[in-house]
C-alpha cells in the first residue's frame, strides 16, 4: 500500500510541478509584447511574407489569390511590431493584411486604396499599423492567399534551441504544439555551443535517447535506442530511407555522422511509420540539410584541444541574381588523438548545395554531401569487463588469487570483474584501422500551383563504404594477474558497401471547409538498398569461455583447440601474453588481411503510399488523421568469388533459399491525433500511431520454406500537454506513452500475441526563455515488460533497466548572455544506474556480483564565449569537468571520455 502511494505521489508531484511552470510561462508569454527586429531583403512579395511570418511565429492562409509577378521592398527595422513589419512588406503592392487567431490573412485592395498606397505609402504604414491594431479586420472583399502553413524555417541562421515549426512528425507542416508527439530539435546554434562533434554527442544531450556503444566514437559498434527499443529509421530532409542511407554496414549503423554538416537533426520519439515506414516503435532522426540562406552569411572556427586535437570550420551561404540562385557551402576537417593511448583520427566532410528559384511557381535544389573518417590503431570492441575461466585442477594447484572465487566442484567456472583502472588502456594493434566514406546526392524539384498547392519530388543517391580491419585482446578474457598474465585475442576484416536509391513524390496543399483551412498532403515513396559485403578474409575469434589446459600448462580460448605453445601469438586457441603487449611486442598483421576470397550482395527494397490531413472542424480542434501501406522486399543473397578461388570452394557452406514469397506487406499504418488549444499557448493532445519491424528475433527472419515470417507492429499511444510560448521560441511538453508491441512470434510453435511491453513520462523544455537566456531540458522515466518467458530467452532487444534502457534520464543545457560580449553556459546529464543482462550460467558466485551493473552517474560540462569584435569571438568547453568515470556497455571496459577542454576562435561575417 505504501509503494503504491508513493508511486502516485511521485506522479502527482511530477504533474503538478509541470503545471505550474507551463502557467508561469504562459503567464510571462501573455505579457511578452510582440515585436522583432527584422532585416528582410528585396524580394518577391511571397518570399519576404514566408519569411516574416516565420520570424513572428505566425502562419500565411492559404487562398487562390497568385502573388506571382510582385515584389516587396523588404523589412528592415528594430522593436517593430507585426502590423508594421506587415506594412513595410506590403508596400506599393496594393495588397492589403489582416491579423487574427495567429493567422495573416492577405486580401486585394481595392483599386483607390492601391493608388493611394502607391502615392504614399511611406507616410501611412505607421498609422496604418496603428488603426489596423485599434479596428481589427477590415471588412472588404477579403480573399485569402496561400502561404505554406509556417514558414519554412532555414531561411536565416537559428540562434535559438528549438524550431518554431516541423513536418518530420507527420509531412504536415505544423507548429511544434500542434505536433501530437514528442519532438525534439537540435539546432547548428546549440551544437555550436556545446561543441558537439559527433553524432554521440549530440544523443547524449537528447530527452529519452539512449547509446550504447562498445568502442571508441567511429571504430566501435554503437547502437542507438529510445523508450527502451532500437533506432533504426533515419530520414534526410523529410524523405526516409532507412539507417543505410548513412551507413556502409549490414547493420547500417550511423555512429559516425559529423552534426556540422547539418542545419538541424530532429528526433521524433514513438512509432514513425507514417514517415518512415520500417522502424521500431522507438524514434526516427530526420537529418536537415544546410540548404543556402537568403542572405549572405559567413562563419568559420578554429580549434585546439585535449590529444592534440585541431579542426576547422567554415560555412559560406551566397545568394545571386537577386536570390534567385544561392548556393552554400560547409566544410571541415580535424585531425588528433584520443584519450585511447596510441589512437589517432582523421576526417573531413564537405555539404554543398545550390537552390535555385527558376521563376515564381517553380524551383529546384541540388546538392552533395560527403564525409570521410580514418582511425588509426582503435579496434571496435574494449577489454571485456567480466572474464570467464574454467580450471579442473586440485585447489592447491589454482593461482592463490583465485581460490576464493572458486565455490564448487570441479571443473570449476570462476567469473571475475576487470580491474586494471587504466581509462586509456588501448587493446588493439598498431595495424588495426577504421576507414568509413560516405558520399549523398540530392535532387529536389518543387512545383507552386497558382492555387497554393505544391507538388515536389525528391531523389536520393548515397554511396557508403565501411572499411575496418583490427587485431583485438581481451573481449573475450582478461587476466592480467601475474599468476596468469594472459588475455583472449581475435583478428578480422569487415569490408562493405551500401548503395541507396530513394524517391518521393508528394502533394501539399490546403483547401476551404466550414470557413477554415484544412490541410493535406499525400505521397509516395520509394527506396532501394544494395548491400555488398567481402569476405573471406583471415579470420580468428576470441572464443568463449577460457580453459586452463592441464596437459600443456597454460590458458586456451577454446577447449577443443589448446595445442603446445607457438611463439607466434596466434597460437592456435592460445591467449596471448600481456607481458609481450605492454611492451609493445604486438601480434603482426596475417598474411592475406587484404585479399577477399567472395562478395556477396543483396537487395532490399521498401516501397509504398501514405497521406496526411489536418482538420480543423470544430473551433480550437485539431484532428490529425493519416497513415502508409508499405511494402519490403528481400533478394536472396547471390555470391561471386573473387581473385580466382574456385566457386566450390571460396563459400561452400553459403546458405540460399529456395524461390518464395519474398514480399512483407504490413497493412495500413494508421496514424491519428486529436489536439485541442485551452489556451493560445497551451494545447492537450493524444496520437495513436504504428510502425514495423521484420521478425528477426530467431536470428532469421523466414520459416523454414523460406518465405517470410509477418512482421512485428509497435502501437504506440501517447497523451499530454504541449506549449509554444513567446511567439513559438519556447516549447514545452509533458508527455505519457504507452507502447505494445504486437503480432510478436513465439518461435516454438509458430502464434503471434503480444510482445514488449513500455511505458513512461517525458517532460521537455527548448528555447528561448529571454532573448538573453536559451535552454534545452528533458526528464525522461521509462520501464519495459519482456514477454512471456520462454519466447523472451531468445529476443534481441534489452530488457528493463539495462544500458539500453535506463529507469530514468534527465539532462540539461542552458546559456546567458551576461554582457553583449560574454555569454556563459552549463550543463549536465544524468542516468539511473544499469544493471547488464548477461548472467554466466556456469559461475559459482553470488549472482548478483555477475550483474555488470553502472551506478547512477552525473556528467558536468561548461562554456564560455567572449565576443571581441563585432565578427570574432573566443570560446571555451570544458566536458566531464569532474573526470567521471562511467560505462554505456555492459560487457566493454570503454568509458566515457575523461576531462577535456577545447579552445576555438570563431569568425561571424
Amino acid at each position: 500500500m505504501s509503494s503504491t502511494f508513493s508511486y502516485l505521489r511521485g506522479r502527482a508531484v511530477v504533474l503538478s510541478s509541470a503545471t505550474v511552470l507551463l502557467a508561469a510561462l504562459h503567464v510571462a508569454s501573455a505579457n511578452a509584447a510582440a515585436v522583432n527586429n527584422y532585416n528582410i531583403a528585396p524580394a518577391p512579395l511571397k518570399s519576404v511574407l514566408d519569411h516574416l511570418a516565420g520570424q513572428a511565429g505566425l502562419s500565411l492562409s492559404p487562398s487562390s489569390v497568385s502573388l506571382a509577378g510582385l515584389s516587396s521592398q523588404g523589412v528592415k527595422g528594430s522593436q517593430l511590431s507585426v502590423e508594421q513589419a506587415l506594412a513595410q512588406a506590403l508596400e506599393g503592392t496594393g495588397i492589403e493584411a489582416t491579423l487574427s487567431g495567429g493567422r495573416i490573412t492577405l486580401s486585394e485592395a481595392p483599386v483607390a486604396a492601391a493608388a493611394a498606397a502607391e502615392d504614399d505609402a511611406v507616410a501611412a504604414a505607421a498609422p496604418a499599423a496603428d488603426d489596423a491594431s485599434a479596428a481589427g479586420a477590415t471588412s472588404l472583399s477579403t480573399i485569402t492567399v496561400v502561404g505554406k502553413g509556417l514558414a519554412p524555417e532555414g531561411t536565416e541562421p537559428n540562434t535559438n534551441y528549438t524550431a518554431r515549426s516541423s513536418t518530420a512528425a507527420t509531412r504536415l507542416n505544423l507548429a511544434m504544439k500542434e505536433t501530437p508527439q514528442s519532438i525534439t530539435t537540435i539546432t547548428t546554434q546549440q551544437v555550436k555551443d556545446q561543441n558537439f562533434n559527433t553524432l554521440e554527442d549530440v544523443l547524449n544531450y537528447t530527452p529519452g535517447m539512449t547509446v550504447v556503444a562498445s568502442g571508441p566514437n567511429g571504430a566501435g559498434n554503437m547502437n542507438i535506442y529510445s523508450r527502451t527499443f532500437p533506432v533504426r529509421a533515419i530520414s534526410m530532409d523529410g524523405v526516409p530511407g532507412s539507417t543505410f542511407l548513412l551507413s556502409g554496414g549490414f547493420q547500417g549503423r550511423v555512429s559516425a555522422q559529423d552534426p556540422f554538416l547539418y542545419e538541424k537533426m530532429e528526433i521524433i520519439r514513438g512509432s514513425t511509420g507514417l514517415t518512415a515506414g520500417s522502424g521500431d516503435p522507438s524514434a526516427s532522426l530526420n537529418f536537415t540539410r544546410k540548404h543556402p540562406y537568403r542572405d549572405r552569411q559567413l562563419s568559420g572556427q578554429i580549434k585546439y584541444g585535449k590529444w592534440g586535437r585541431k579542426r576547422g570550420e567554415l560555412d559560406v551561404s551566397v545568394p545571386w541574381m537577386d536570390e534567385h540562385l544561392r548556393s552554400r557551402l560547409a566544410v571541415f576537417g580535424d585531425d588528433g588523438g584520443q584519450w585511447l593511448g596510441n589512437a589517432d583520427r582523421k576526417s573531413y566532410g564537405v555539404s554543398f548545395i545550390t537552390d535555385a528559384d527558376i521563376d515564381d511557381n517553380n524551383s529546384v535544389s541540388v546538392g552533395v554531401t560527403h564525409y570521410k573518417v580514418k582511425l588509426d590503431g582503435v579496434g571496435p570492441h574494449g577489454i571485456t569487463r567480466y572474464s570467464q575461466l574454467e580450471d579442473s585442477r586440485a585447489i592447491e594447484d589454482v593461482p592463490e588469487y583465485r581460490r576464493g572465487l572458486q565455490k564448487g566442484g570441479f571443473p570449476s567456472t570462476v567469473v571475475m570483474p576487470t580491474t586494471t583502472g587504466m581509462r586509456n588502456v588501448n587493446n588493439a594493434t598498431p595495424w588495426s584501422a577504421t576507414n568509413r566514406s560516405y558520399t549523398n546526392l540530392f535532387a529536389t524539384y518543387d512545383h507552386f500551383f497558382d492555387n497554393g498547392w505544391d507538388f515536389k519530388v525528391s531523389y536520393n543517391y548515397a554511396d557508403n563504404k565501411d572499411d575496418q580491419k583490427y587485431g583485438e585482446m581481451g573481449t573475450t578474457f582478461y587476466f592480467p594477474n601475474p599468476a596468469d598474465n594472459v588475455a583472449s585475442y581475435s583478428y578480422r576484416h569487415r569490408d562493405s558497401r551500401n548503395y541507396v536509391n530513394n524517391v518521393d513524390a508528394n502533394l501539399s496543399g490546403s483547401f476551404e471547409l466550414l470557413d477554415n483551412d484544412q490541410d493535406f498532403v499525400v505521397g509516395y515513396n520509394y527506396y532501394r538498398t544494395q548491400h555488398r559485403e567481402f569476405t573471406g578474409y583471415p579470420t580468428q575469434s576470441a572464443g568463449g569461455i577460457a580453459v586452463w589446459n592441464t596437459q600443456f600448462g597454460f590458458v586456451c580460448q577454446e577447449l577443443n583447440n589448446c595445442q603446445q605453445h607457438d611463439p607466434t601469438y596466434i597460437s592456435n586457441g592460445r591467449g596471448i601474453s600481456l607481458t609481450d603487449w605492454n611492451n609493445g611486442i604486438y601480434p603482426s598483421e596475417p598474411d592475406g588481411m587484404d585479399t577477399p576470397y567472395y562478395k556477396t550482395g543483396t537487395v532490399w527494397t521498401q516501397k509504398g503510399p501514405y497521406f496526411a490531413t489536418h482538420w480543423r472542424l470544430i473551433p480550437r480542434t485539431h484532428l490529425i488523421f493519416g497513415g502508409r501501406w508499405t511494402e519490403q522486399t528481400y533478394g536472396d543473397p547471390k555470391e561471386s568469388c573473387l581473385n580466382g578461388i574456385d566457386a566450390s570452394e571460396c563459400n561452400p557452406n553459403q546458405q540460399y533459399y529456395e524461390s518464395s514469397d519474398s514480399d512483407i506487406k504490413t497493412g495500413f499504418l494508421p496514424y491519428g491525433a486529436l489536439v485541442v488549444e485551452l489556451t493560445k499557448d497551451i494545447n492537450a493532445y493524444y496520437s495513436y500511431a504504428e510502425s514495423y519491424i521484420e521478425n528477426d528475433n530467431s536470428g532469421d527472419n523466414r520459416y523454414e520454406d523460406g518465405s517470410f515470417r509477418p512482421p512485428i507492429r509497435g502501437v504506440t499511444n501517447e497523451g499530454g500537454l504541449k506549449a509554444g510560448f513567446f511567439n513559438n521560441r519556447l516549447n514545452a511538453s509533458i508527455a505519457h506513452f504507452d507502447i505494445m508491441q504486437k503480432d510478436f512470434p513465439d518461435l516454438d510453435d509458430d502464434s503471434v500475441s503480444n510482445g514488449y511491453h513500455a511505458h513512461g513520462w517525458e517532460l521537455t523544455l527548448a528555447g528561448e526563455i529571454t532573448p538573453e537566456w536559451r535552454v534545452s531540458a528533458g526528464y525522461v522515466k521509462q520501464q519495459q515488460s519482456p514477454p512471456n518467458m520462454q519466447t523472451f530467452n531468445r529476443m534481441l532487444d534489452d530488457n528493463n533497466n539495462s544500458y539500453a534502457s535506463p529507469r530514468e534520464q534527465f539532462v540539461l543545457f542552458s546559456t546567458y548572455d551576461v554582457l553583449p560580449e560574454l555569454t556563459v553556459g552549463g550543463g549536465m546529464r544524468w542516468r539511473k544506474g544499469a544493471e547488464g543482462e548477461w548472467v554466466p550460467p556456469t559461475a559459482n558466485v553470488d549472482t548478483a556480483a555477475d550483474v555488470m551493473k553502472q551506478k547512477p552517474y552525473s556528467v558536468y560540462d561548461a562554456m564560455v564565449r567572449w565576443r571581441m569584435t563585432q565578427q570574432l569571438a573566443l570560446q571555451l568547453n570544458v566536458n566531464n569537468i569532474f573526470d567521471k568515470t562511467y560505462y554505456s556497455h555492459e560487457n566493454s571496459y570503454i568509458s566515457g571520455a575523461p576531462r577535456n577542454a577545447t579552445l576555438a576562435l570563431q569568425y561571424n561575417l
